[in-house]
């Protein structure tokens, strides 16, 4: 049954004229009254009778309008709601979710490349409560190195980033592992990661304790701790390397202990987290391209 047929009934029944309502409704008379005979034809039924120059609704077309008309504006109500959710998924920012060891150093040359044509929201949040925010709707793409299985959300591999023990040059000297001053991310991993980490820098506990002195909430406190040469700490070299190219050669990171912790430890898979069964879209491509050219 064509929705438009029975649209032009119920103005006809309002007008109770033909040619009225053939004028409201941007059509010819005779269009109108063919459209008409044809949905009398479906329904079975007489909706309307010619008498005089004017028509007549029967009681089927009454009984007809009563039982219709609801939902048709039912019907208008939902589709005009969903127009509307989608133009303002159009016109709101594109919302990533991650946490400081992109934010902090990553973003920036992110937005540079990819996204100056393209507002976007940065959400701060920690593995566990990143995939929550995505199956909520309140993201619509993560990006993280500690994925924590959520059954409503896919991991999509983009590549693997380098990991090291950083600290100023010279820092460490002939001081055993032991004596080192970590700084770490002060907020745990959320919900049980995938992997056996349970720090946010992704630092393998399991496979070598190490000392931690300072906990911090922002990566930009452990920076100044490390230019300070206090601390040394567990980064990707990728986060090291964009660092580094923004502060005075004197301040510059240099990774330390290179045989530390196994091969298979020293590089963590990076994922993009999305809604379960929900294609890629143009920004996350972006990002998964713009994350493939920097860590390659």
């Amino acid at each position: 049954m064509n929705l438009d047929r029975i649209r032009y009934f119920l103005v006809l029944v309002e007008t109770e004229h033909v040619g009225r309502a053939a004028s409201l409704l941007g059509i010819t008379p005779a269009a109108l009254s063919k459209s008409m005979a044809k949905l009398q034809e479906e329904l079975k039924l007489p909706l309307l009778r010619h008498e005089g120059r004017g028509i007549v609704v029967t009681p089927e077309g009454r009984r007809f309008v009563d039982e219709i008309k609801p939902r048709v504006l039912e019907l208008e109500g939902s589709l005009k709601a969903l127009r509307a959710g989608k133009a303002s998924a159009e016109d709101r920012p594109f919302r990533l979710g991650t946490f400081e060891v992109f934010s902090s150093y990553v973003l920036g040359r992110l937005v540079a490349e990819e996204f100056r044509d393209l507002a976007v929201d940065v959400h701060e949040l920690v593995p566990g409560p990143l995939e929550e925010a995505l199956a909520r709707g309140q993201i619509d793409v993560g990006l993280s190195y500690i994925p924590v299985p959520h059954p409503k959300v896919q991991f999509l591999k983009v590549g693997r980033v380098r990991m090291g023990v950083y600290a100023l040059k010279g820092f460490a000297g002939k001081a055993p592992f032991e004596e080192w001053p970590f700084v770490v991310p002060l907020p745990p991993v959320d919900g049980g990661s995938a992997t056996k980490v349970t720090g946010l820098d992704g630092w393998p506990d399991h496979e070598r304790p190490r000392r931690i002195v300072y906990r911090v909430d922002l990566m930009e406190s452990a920076f100044s701790l490390l230019r300070e040469g206090l601390a040394v700490a567990y980064l990707p070299e990728l986060v090291v390397r964009f660092q580094n190219r923004v502060v005075a050669p004197e301040f510059r990171l240099h990774e330390i202990g290179e045989g530390l912790l196994s091969e298979r430890a020293r590089s963590q898979d990076v994922y993009l987290v999305l809604r379960k069964g929900e294609a890629e879209t143009r920004p996350s491509k972006r990002i998964a391209r713009f994350l493939r050219k920097v860590m390659s």
